[in-house]
């Protein structure tokens, strides 16, 4: 083997290893642009994510606004009812806020008393189906959103999408004489 031969070998191996390298750093490049922007939308789109509560005044006069046109109010109207919807959307979000606080107790109740009945693996199960249901509630979702259908003889429904037996027909409720 000469050394023009032996030159070419050496060169073509470099430009075969340069490809690599250059796929190589892409690649890294590629999943650090995923991260970070996985990442930002965390961070700047948070709003979107998990929504704050809208405090009483704003949902009163988003309320207010939609009643004004939706029942063409005159503005005494208006004026009347303004005071009586800020009222009570203050009184609900009171409510709103002490039944947060309980649900957060007995959710921390509920999740002591369960996991002390549990073996190990199963508390680990546990703890991640406790964290589905502690954000669905946040989310202002029930717990069965998304989750396993209802069994067909489940009192409330028929399992998902119509599935199961059809519903016995409801007596009248004022039956005839």
């Amino acid at each position: 083997m000469s050394e023009t031969e032996k030159m070419e070998n050496v060169v073509a191996a470099l430009e075969k290893m340069h490809r690599w390298r250059a796929a190589f750093f892409g690649l890294v490049i590629l999943l650090a642009g995923f991260v970070i922007g996985a990442s930002s939308m965390v961070v700047f789109r948070r709003e979107q994510i998990m929504p704050r509560p809208v405090p009483p005044e704003v949902i009163s006069e988003r309320i207010i606004g939609e009643l004004g046109h939706r029942l063409s109010l005159r503005p005494q109207q208006r004026q009347a009812i303004e005071p009586v919807l800020r009222k009570y959307m203050q009184k609900l979000h009171e409510i709103r806020m002490d039944a947060r606080s309980k649900i957060v107790e007995n959710l921390g109740e509920m999740d002591e008393r369960i996991s002390s009945l549990l073996d190990e693996h199963q508390k680990q199960q546990w703890h991640e189906e406790f964290r589905r249901l502690q954000q669905a509630l946040e989310q202002g979702r029930g717990p069965r959103r998304g989750g396993p259908p209802m069994p067909p003889e489940h009192p409330e429904g028929r399992g998902r999408m119509g599935q199961g037996p059809p519903r016995e027909p409801r007596e009248p409720i004022n039956p005839p004489e």
